[in-house]
């Protein structure tokens, strides 16, 4: 029985290898590296240190899963991965997102990752899988002596390079105090990092003064900012 069943399973094997090298005669395949950089739309430039996922599917059906790393240009490199030219076959290059929680930590900032799926054929094509890191936590404080309850400021906090890169998705924050309380803030977070513009308004005894900021976030960031109304 036991010498049976060994032979049951050399002779499943010879047929699988058969059947495979029959596949690889009608359909190419090719051992190569998948190249690549994580693209922040943040900042127009590479995220480092960032883990990347290389997905294998069969018919819709994971078969295996490789891991790299991004050095600090946010480059990343899968060596010597079998790519098989049969359309049964589906590639994917995936980086996890992250909701946030609002918790005390950079690592629980949100994090906008991203599916790219890409053929047998594009293999080859240096790939930009594109991603959205978050900051933790703005804190803008407004501190003023009222002279009268009209008195407020408003501000517009504004992500150019992200809205460039993302122009159907919101970018401009908005804030705000009023002269009844002499010691306001606002509090933001999980938002796109990168280099926010500031937009002041300032009412005061019935004067309007514009003026510019801005402020830097980086991914997990937490700061604070003050602005004197």
């Amino acid at each position: 029985m036991k010498k049976y069943v060994i032979i049951c399973m050399v002779l499943f094997l010879l047929c699988c290898n058969k059947k495979k090298e029959k596949e690889n005669e009608i359909y190419p395949v090719a051992i190569q590296d998948v190249k690549g950089m994580v693209y922040n739309n943040c900042t127009d430039s590479g995220l480092a240190n960032t883990k990347v996922y290389l997905k294998v599917n069969k018919n819709g059906k994971q078969m295996e899963e490789y891991i790299a790393s991004t050095d600090s240009t946010g480059s990343f490199i899968f060596r010597e991965i079998q790519i098989s030219y049969n359309n049964i076959y589906s590639y994917i290059v995936y980086i996890p997102s992250k909701s946030g929680d609002n918790g005390p930590f950079p690592a629980e900032a949100a994090f906008n990752g991203v599916s790219m799926y890409f053929s047998a054929e594009e293999s080859k094509i240096f790939l930009k899988p594109s991603v959205t890191p978050g900051f933790l936590r703005l804190k803008i404080f407004y501190l003023t002596v009222p002279t009268s309850a009209d008195d407020s400021i408003i501000v517009y906090l504004t992500q150019d390079k992200f809205h460039k890169n993302e122009p159907d998705l919101p970018y401009k924050l908005s804030s705000g105090g009023h002269g009844d309380i002499d010691n306001q803030f606002n509090v933001f977070g999980n938002y796109p990092m990168g280099l926010y513009r500031l937009s002041i308004n300032k009412y005061k005894n019935g004067v309007h003064l514009f003026l510019t900021d801005s402020i830097y976030m980086g991914m997990g960031a937490t700061k604070s900012h003050t602005i004197n109304w």
